[in-house]
């Protein structure tokens, strides 16, 4: 992620309007003791197990466990970034999703917030440690027919989330493969601190190189929800052709260490044909899956759709149907386990 510098009169004014008092100098409650003098203070029973690789924006994350139970820590150099994504989880976390129009399980699709920690004087997010692997990892893992088996799955389970996401007013800010976490087959959402309010009209808090909208050089007000579907859109075709919608090769990116301007090349149109992509496209899955992905990134953010305004049969085309024998047969196992789950009525029993 690279980290966009926001500075205007008018941008710190909607930054008050949209996000309110969560912007605080210190977002940490009261600990419940007074740190020593000259002494670096951590949360009582915070204990580093393990570090973790960090980006650019972060001066520590590791695995740690507080007070006997494991969890991930986040600790930015940017304290902004800390009060960002602590707000969007809270929000998450605290929002109904039936109110929205969702079920409950929607929930299941975001990491868990576990809160506010200091570990030796330094500001940190707590959340769940995530099992599995990050969705890019996860793919690059995968044959070219389990791929595209699995690709319309996922990225529904994706869709879902940042519908729910946007309903509760919160945008994401840097969709990519390695922002969304595998265990098939469930997927979870990651890395909320480039998070805004949907009402925010000023820059970007951040971005991913190779995954930038076509709008963000304009130097005009950006919509970020529609911004959120072009990046959507980007992690589909980048998890389909390994490649960012401008050309720049994922392998190329780690090698490197860092990204540098040069490493870009020409931008690109996606393109949904066999010859670019190398990837069948057959079923009424693959199909949707393509259908999306090039609505997703339509050049022009007036043309472009929001994730919530998506047609709704087209995204259950993503999900492979069951024909009405699979059906039938599914409705006659349920039948004989709900029979076999009455309890049995035997002599011993008897009143």
């Amino acid at each position: 992620m690279r980290l966009i510098s926001v500075a205007s009169a008018a941008a710190a004014v909607i930054t008050a309007l949209c996000f309110g008092d969560t912007l605080s100098a210190n977002p940490l409650p009261a600990v419940g003791e007074v740190p020593a003098p000259n002494r670096p203070h951590t949360t009582p029973g915070l204990f580093v197990e393990r570090l973790h690789p960090f980006g650019q924006a972060k001066s520590l994350t590791a695995i740690v466990r507080l007070r006997g139970k494991l969890g991930f820590i986040k600790c930015p150099t940017n304290a902004l970034l800390l009060d960002v994504e602590y707000s969007a989880l809270k929000t998450i976390q605290t929002s109904m999703p039936s109110v929205h129009g969702m079920k409950d399980s929607v929930k299941d699709l975001f990491v868990p917030l576990r809160g506010l920690v200091q570990l030796r004087g330094q500001n940190c997010l707590m959340i769940d440690v995530v099992d599995g692997k990050n969705l890019r990892a996860h793919i690059d893992s995968l044959s070219p027919q389990e791929k595209i088996e699995q690709l319309p799955s996922i990225f529904f389970q994706l869709t879902m989330a940042l519908r729910y996401l946007h309903r509760i007013g919160r945008t994401h800010g840097d969709i990519k493969p390695e922002n969304s976490w595998d265990k098939s087959p469930k997927i979870k959402l990651i890395d909320f601190d480039t998070s805004v309010p949907v009402c925010w009209k000023g820059g970007k808090i951040g971005s991913t190189s190779g995954y930038e909208a076509p709008e963000e050089d304009l130097g005009k007000p950006i919509d970020h929800v529609v911004r959120d579907s072009w990046l959507l859109g980007a992690t589909m075709f980048s998890a389909l052709t390994g490649n960012s919608p401008k050309g720049l090769d994922y392998k190329a990116q780690v090698e490197m260490g860092n990204l540098q301007p040069d490493v870009m090349v020409e931008d690109r149109a996606p393109s949904s044909s066999s010859e670019e992509s190398d990837t069948p496209t057959g079923t009424p899955q693959q199909k949707a899956f393509m259908e999306i992905m090039e609505k997703l990134l339509d050049g022009n953010p007036e043309a472009r759709p929001t994730i919530n305004s998506l047609d709704d049969a087209l995204l259950k085309r993503l999900l492979v149907q069951k024909s009405f024998f699979e059906r039938i047969q599914e409705f006659g196992s349920n039948m004989v386990n709900a029979f076999s789950s009455i309890p049995q009525c035997r002599p011993d029993t008897l009143f």
